[in-house]
């Protein structure tokens, strides 16, 4: 699960963004900016419940954030988990640059962080975000990548269908993309009906819609959005080959 950390002062842009864009991914997110604690409302024991259940951790950090007593003490709490290698943190610099930080969270800028002054970079920051945590998912199987996949499945009869769409994908030229999205969703329909997803996490295959509409709505696909589509991909033939890896 991913944590929000960020200032009550802004709930509702820009981590409302950073929100909608893992719901679309259906990426669990233990909270929501709406229900997210007043300076007042400060609960340790509720901060403690929620950082136990985190993988990862997006700290959202703006001006306001650097004056919230809750950030302060909740970036305090990460920073204990990431010292311990029990959490991985993404911090987001928002309006605010990496020589303005505190002296106590200067560590953020020795990570891979991210800075945007709009709400617009917000988008294209959550999809880096989202290709590592998928990436990390990956890690836990065998197959991290398309070709090892198809040179150590291709005579395999159960994935002769697979391998030949994956073979057909990795021949098309990457700049059609319209193309090499399409055998991807061939492929995820072909598993969808072939194989039971009900053990298998959502965000292993929801983005998959996401993407694909977007290409059949004429909107161009970047570089990331289709790094996320072959990953997912990746992941689902993973899990229905060996089960969920946790």
């Amino acid at each position: 699960m991913i944590l929000l950390c960020f200032s009550s002062e802004d709930g509702q842009e820009p981590s409302r963004e950073l929100l909608r864009y893992m719901e679309r991914f259906e990426i669990p997110v233990l909270y929501d900016p709406e229900s997210f604690p007043e300076e007042t409302d400060y609960d340790p024991k509720g901060l403690k419940s929620r950082l136990n259940k985190a993988r990862y951790a997006i700290v959202l950090i703006t001006q306001s954030s650097v004056l919230s007593t809750c950030v302060q003490e909740e970036i305090h709490q990460l920073s204990i988990r990431y010292q311990n290698k029990s959490i991985r943190i993404f911090p987001v610099l928002y309006g605010i640059r990496p020589q303005e930080l505190p002296q106590k969270w200067q560590y953020f800028t020795r990570m891979m962080y991210y800075e945007t002054k709009e709400e617009s970079g917000i988008y294209s920051i959550c999809g880096h975000i989202l290709c590592h945590i998928l990436m990390d998912e990956l890690e836990k199987y065998p197959f991290t990548e398309m070709q090892t996949f198809i040179l150590q499945n291709q005579d395999v009869p159960l994935m002769s269908y697979p391998v030949s769409l994956l073979n057909a994908y990795s021949t098309v030229d990457d700049n059609n993309q319209k193309a090499k999205i399409s055998l991807l969703y061939a492929l995820y329909v072909y598993i969808k009906n072939s194989y039971n997803l009900n053990a298998i996490p959502k965000f292993y295959y929801a983005g998959i819609h996401k993407i694909f509409d977007v290409a059949r709505l004429q909107i161009p696909v970047d570089a990331t959005e289709a790094a996320l589509l072959e990953q997912l991909v990746l992941l689902l033939l993973n899990a229905v080959l060996f089960g969920r890896v946790y």
